[in-house]
C-alpha cells in the first residue's frame, strides 16, 4: 500500500526548498523525522521523489541530500471564480506566487474554449464558488491535471473537495432561532451546483426533527440551481404566499439584503409582523443595525483560508506518483450574531 502521508509531506519539503528554508542541502532523515513525527520510510519515500523529480540528489553520505534549485519546474495555479470573488483572491495568489508559481485567475463565464485550463503550463486547478462543472471535472481527468473543488459536490463524487461543515452551521443557526423562542423556520439555500439544494433541504428536515419542530410546506420548495440568487429567493416568498404557511423565520446563506424589499413586494407575500430574516453576511461587511426584520452573522476565518487548504491539498495531488483516493474535507468554523435575535 501506498504511504497516505508521502504526497504530503513531499510537498511540504518542495516548498520549503521553494522559500528557503532549506538552502543548500536537506537536513538529516533522522531531522526530517522529527520536524514531520512520521516513520523513516516515509522520510526516504519523500526524499526519493524529489531525487526523481530532480529537485534534490544524494551525494556522498557525509555531503548529505543536495538541494538542486534549478531544477525547481514554474507553472501556472489556475482559480477558477465567479465574478463576484475576484477581489478576494489575493491571500491565496501570495501563497501560490511564495511557491515559485503563477496564480492564474479565469472568470467562470471566460472559459471559452476550455483549453484555456488545460495548456502544458498548467500544474494545477482550484474550483471556487461553486465554479466546477461536470464536463470541467472530465476535461481535467482526461488531461491528467490535477484539481480541487472548494465546495462540496454531489454530482461528481470523484473529485477532491474541501467545504466548511455547512450542516454544523445549520444546526447552530437553528439552535440560535430556537433559543429565542422560533419553532416555524425556513430555510432558503440558494447554491449553485445541480443536487447540493436537495442535500440540504432533507439535513435541515433532519436538523428540525431533532429539536422537535414542526416540517412545513416551505420546507421543500424547490428553486432552479441554474436561476439568479434574486428569482430564486422571490421564487421562494411567492411559494410560501400561494401555499398559505409563513414561517416565523427565514435562514438564508446568500446575503440578498439589498434586494430582499423587492422580492417581498414582488411576490405578493404579507409576512407577519415579527417576522425575522436570518441573513449569512458576505465577506464581514459591516452591519452595525438590524433593518427591517434582518439580522446577520458572520463567520470569524476569512474564506481565503478554506481555498489556501484547498491549495495545499492540490499540492499533495501534484506530488503523488499514484492516483490519490478522492478526499472531502469538512471544516467547522466559529459563526457569530452581529446582534442578539429578538425574543418571539
Amino acid at each position: 500500500m501506498y504511504p497516505s502521508k508521502v504526497p504530503g509531506i513531499t510537498a511540504e519539503i518542495e516548498r520549503r526548498i521553494r522559500r528557503s528554508v532549506y538552502s543548500d542541502k536537506l537536513p538529516p532523515v533522522s531531522v526530517l523525522q522529527t520536524q514531520f513525527s512520521v516513520a523513516k520510510q516515509t522520510i526516504t519515500e519523500s526524499v526519493r521523489l524529489l531525487v526523481e523529480r530532480g529537485i534534490v540528489k544524494s551525494g556522498a553520505k557525509r555531503c548529505g541530500v543536495q538541494i538542486c534549485r534549478e531544477n525547481l519546474q514554474p507553472g501556472k495555479i489556475v482559480i477558477i471564480y465567479r465574478g463576484e470573488s475576484r477581489s478576494l483572491l489575493s491571500k491565496l495568489a501570495n501563497e501560490i506566487r511564495l511557491d515559485g508559481l503563477t496564480p492564474h485567475p479565469v472568470a467562470l463565464n471566460k472559459i471559452q474554449p476550455v483549453s484555456q485550463i488545460t495548456q502544458n503550463d498548467v500544474r494545477g486547478v482550484i474550483f471556487i464558488h461553486s465554479t466546477l462543472t461536470v464536463e470541467l471535472a472530465e476535461t481535467l481527468m482526461k488531461a491528467g491535471i490535477p484539481f480541487v473543488s472548494c465546495n462540496q459536490l454531489f454530482s461528481s463524487p470523484k473529485v477532491d473537495t474541501i467545504d466548511f461543515d455547512l450542516e454544523h452551521d445549520l444546526n447552530w443557526m437553528v439552535q440560535s432561532l430556537v433559543s429565542r423562542g422560533y419553532r416555524r423556520i425556513g430555510l432558503f439555500y440558494s447554491g449553485s451546483l445541480e443536487g447540493f439544494n436537495d442535500y440540504f433541504w432533507k439535513r435541515f428536515r433532519q436538523i428540525k426533527r431533532r429539536y422537535g419542530l414542526p416540517c412545513e410546506s416551505y420546507d421543500d420548495i424547490a428553486v432552479n440551481w441554474d436561476d439568479t440568487h434574486y428569482n430564486r429567493l422571490k421564487h421562494t416568498f411567492s411559494e410560501i404566499h400561494r401555499r398559505g404557511c409563513c414561517p416565523e423565520a427565514l435562514i438564508s446563506f446568500f446575503d440578498l439584503r439589498s434586494v430582499v424589499a423587492d422580492a417581498i413586494a414582488e411576490s405578493g407575500i404579507r409576512l407577519p409582523e415579527k417576522f425575522l430574516f436570518f441573513v449569512f453576511r458576505s465577506f464581514s461587511v459591516p452591519n452595525p443595525v438590524p433593518e427591517n426584520g434582518i439580522y446577520t452573522f458572520y463567520m470569524k476565518p476569512i474564506i481565503s483560508n478554506l481555498w489556501i487548504t484547498g491549495y495545499n491539498r492540490l499540492r499533495e495531488l501534484m506530488f503523488s506518483p499514484v492516483p490519490l483516493s478522492p478526499k472531502n474535507q469538512l471544516i467547522h468554523r466559529d459563526l457569530y450574531m452581529d446582534h442578539e435575535l429578538p425574543l418571539l
